[in-house]
């Protein structure tokens, strides 16, 4: 609450998820790994602990998953959800798409510009759970985007899609219009989300890629 940064040492696995039903089938493969040997951290935004809506004010039970009996959510995947809101593959992207990238409790921000656009046009939500890499489905992703946001829920100068960005471009799959938004450079008053990565930051980033 109060520093929203995550350190992440080499090595180290790091996977933050947005939802329940992403959450029980990413642990199954984080436990999987862990057996392997290699070290996992996830970590948790409390904010969506007991959170039911994606919109507070419509009270849409949108965050109440089902509890899925099986299945696993590799490091390599990230979750898309096209302008209706319905889950797709990355190949199901159409070419020249715009797409906010992020993770946590910023997901259920972009979900909320992605059913308000004003303006916007239709927008593509990928939700990266992965944050000590670059999964595989992300480059993919990359390819097929006109424009891409990266809304990182951790502080400016402290985020992880900091260096997820520098490798992309590295590989030079980043689209030419890409921007990147973060939460204030600042401690955060506990019991608060006053500086964490909203859905104006969101909005005001997107408008910036055009």
């Amino acid at each position: 609450h109060t520093h929203n940064s995550v350190y992440m040492p080499p090595g180290l696995d790091v996977v933050c998820y947005s939802n329940g039903s992403d959450y029980a089938r990413g642990w199954r493969y984080c436990i999987e790994q862990a057996k392997k040997g290699r070290v996992v951290m996830s970590v948790d935004c409390t904010d969506l602990l007991n959170r039911r809506h994606v919109d507070p004010d419509a009270k849409d039970n949108d965050l109440m998953c089902h509890y899925p009996e099986k299945g696993v959510l590799p490091f390599s995947s990230v979750i898309t959800r096209d302008p209706k809101g319905n889950r797709i593959s990355v190949p199901d992207i159409p070419e020249g798409a715009t797409a906010v990238v992020t993770y946590g409790t910023a997901v259920p921000e972009a979900i909320r510009v992605q059913r308000s656009p004003d303006g916007l046009g239709d927008i593509y939500v990928i939700d990266c759970p992965l944050l000590s890499g670059v999964p595989d489905e992300l480059e993919t992703a990359m390819t097929r985007l006109d424009a891409v946001l990266f809304a990182d829920v951790c502080k400016d100068g402290a985020h992880p899609f900091a260096t997820m960005i520098t490798r992309l471009q590295a590989k030079r799959l980043l689209p030419d219009r890409w921007g990147c938004v973060a939460a204030a450079n600042t401690y955060n008053p506990l019991g608060t989300m006053l500086t964490f990565t909203n859905k104006d930051d969101i909005r005001e980033g997107l408008k910036g890629l055009n």
